[in-house]
């Protein structure tokens, strides 16, 4: 006979983790507010202007790896100065960023800036242009340069424009909007781009067929440039291809103690009127970082398998001894924000995990009437534990100090007697 037969797990245990996210949702604001609040101070990094007299001008930028083409950039000649200069495309031809290797020029250009969302996409809306200077950032030099250049609506441009020629900068139009006549309306996509590259490339037939159907996505139109600008190269200097920018997915390894505290509720023996000591238990495994988005490395999916275990013992309401021991594998997945400046950088990271039992060592109560024989403290524990998690740490180099909060829906999967496991962690990793 077991300590616990009771009905099993029904749809009120599925809601569990639910409330444990309502329980933390006013912590995490609080960490989102905290580590957004930061990131608003300023990342100086070497960096060279070219004044419009064609001179150079070492000092430092408030670099923003920006996904919206700046307006302007604040400029220091050395990183104490107080003075804080500021430059628009129409004060300076470029500016060059040492790392990562970063180059933006300033061109005049005329361009459509119309919003092309999806809730711009639902009826026919008046197009916009923009004919003004802007900083744009190479990726290819050659006979044949090309640019890239995001507005203010989060809209990608691709400009092109002959070695040398900087009055020749013109957009590549590639139009997406809503069209409609008197009987029906839908969306629309202009390539006029393909046309345009087609005729650029003339001279070299195979590249112009390709630009007659090539994609209006970076990799595609750098590609596009590099094979036509290569075929131009005799005894000359090779073609600058902006480097591809690295995904930085980093893999590393942790470790670290969990301070586990346990609360045992509903009307069986081992759950009412018992009491259970908190435990400290180890954490070792792996992670994957994947950064995503351009914003040096601010934002990441931090991916962990680890080993923990859960140990618990105490005493039933009757004064019967209670051990519980298992061992998990938990597979979390956390989205992380990285304060991307210093050596020092703080993070808060918010996810959940799944922790698979791969080893029972106890799971006994024994009784202390009758026979005095151990038996199944709890009869068919949950195999699969699911967690809430929350943290805040600093990147220091290659290595990360974190403090975590856990809560998971622990080990019995019953209706009417739950546990609730709540871990305070402290975790140590390090990045190859």
């Amino acid at each position: 006979m077991s300590g616990l037969t009771t009905e099993r797990l029904s749809d009120r245990c599925f809601f569990k983790p639910i409330l444990l996210i309502m329980r933390i949702i006013p912590l995490f604001l609080f960490l989102l507010l905290f580590v957004t609040s930061i990131s608003a101070q300023r990342n100086y990094v070497p960096a060279v202007i070219t004044n419009l007299q064609g001179d150079s001008l070492r000092g430092f930028i408030d670099y923003r790896n920006w996904n919206i083409a700046p307006s302007e950039i604040s400029f220091k000649t050395s990183l104490s100065d107080d003075k804080v200069q500021h430059f628009g495309p129409g004060d300076i031809r470029a500016f060059r960023i040492a790392e990562p290797d970063e180059t933006n020029v300033s061109r005049q250009i005329r361009m459509d800036v119309t919003r092309q969302d999806i809730q711009a996409l639902t009826a026919p809306v008046e197009r916009v242009f923009q004919d003004t200077l802007v900083f744009i950032r190479v990726l290819v030099t050659g006979t044949y340069n090309l640019y890239v250049y995001t507005d203010k609506n989060a809209r990608t441009h691709y400009i092109y424009e002959a070695s040398g020629k900087p009055e020749s900068a013109t957009d590549l139009e590639h139009v997406v909007a809503f069209v409609s006549n008197s009987s029906t309306g839908g969306i629309y996509e202009g390539k006029t781009y393909q046309q345009q590259l087609s005729t650029l490339f003339a001279d070299f037939p195979s590249v112009a067929k390709r630009a007659s159907h090539v994609a209006y996505r970076e990799n595609n139109l750098v590609n596009l440039f590099e094979e036509y600008n290569h075929s131009k190269v005799v005894n000359a200097k090779e073609p600058f291809v902006k480097k591809k920018e690295k995904a930085g997915v980093l893999f590393g390894v942790m470790a670290g103690a969990s301070f586990n505290s346990y609360k045992f509720s509903g009307p069986s023996n081992i759950f009412d009127g018992s009491s259970y000591n908190s435990s400290t238990s180890p954490i070792i495994g792996v992670f994957l970082d994947v950064p995503f988005g351009r914003n040096r490395g601010q934002f990441v999916l931090h991916n962990e398998v680890f080993y923990k275990e859960v140990k618990a013992d105490g005493t039933a309401r009757d004064k019967s001894p209670v051990n519980l021991d298992f061992s998990y594998l938990q597979i979390s997945t956390m989205f992380r924000y990285v304060y991307p400046k210093g050596v020092i950088r703080p993070f808060g990271d918010i996810g959940m995990g799944n922790s698979f039992v791969i080893s029972t060592k106890e799971n006994k109560i024994i009784r202390t009437s009758g026979s005095g024989r151990a038996v199944d403290a709890i009869d068919g524990p949950r195999k699969l534990e699911q967690s809430i998690l929350i943290g805040l740490g600093v990147l220091v180099h290659k290595l990360s100090f974190e403090a975590r909060y856990a809560g998971s829906n622990g080990m019995s999967g019953m209706v009417n007697n739950s546990v609730t496991i709540d871990s305070y962690q402290l975790i140590v990793g390090y990045r190859f």
